[in-house]
């Protein structure tokens, strides 16, 4: 089995084994060398006040996808965590099925620079984010603050 494989089976495994993901019916659609995409369709939960999609819930599908394209190249025992994340909003949407896609730009050993598009299902791109990943190993992830 290609590296390329084994990564693309821990991703689906770690997108299914999240709780939050499950919780607000994420689906991981492709992942390849440094890109990840996934849907998500709108529902009522997914809403502001005024109908339009939560901001939070925007951030949240692109530091997702920004995320996860780093695990295409990471070892195994290696993980990310965000380290900065900014978001530009562009236009509101009320429903729909989302496409976000994010996408390595630079990979160092400890640093990886990520960017992201939130598309509705008309292509209307909804926002865009760039995110700094920190490389992080098992035991990093254990240390208490």
């Amino acid at each position: 089995m290609s590296d390329i494989e084994i990564n693309k089976q821990r991703i689906q495994d770690l997108v299914m084994g999240s709780p939050f993901l499950q919780h607000i019916n994420f689906e991981l659609k492709s992942v390849s060398k440094s890109q990840f995409s996934g849907t998500l369709e709108m529902m009522d939960f997914h809403k502001q006040q005024k109908g339009f999609l939560h901001g939070g819930v925007t951030a949240t599908l692109l530091d997702v996808a920004m995320g996860f394209s780093c695990y295409t190249i990471l070892s195994e025992n290696a993980h990310v965590v965000t380290a900065d994340l900014r978001i530009s909003y562009f236009n509101p949407i009320e429903r729909g099925v989302l496409s976000v896609t994010g996408k390595i730009e630079k990979a160092g050993s400890r640093l990886i620079f990520c960017s992201g598009e939130l598309l509705s299902d008309s292509r209307v791109k909804i926002a865009q984010g760039t995110s700094t990943m920190a490389v992080v190993s098992e035991n990093d992830l254990r240390k208490k603050p």
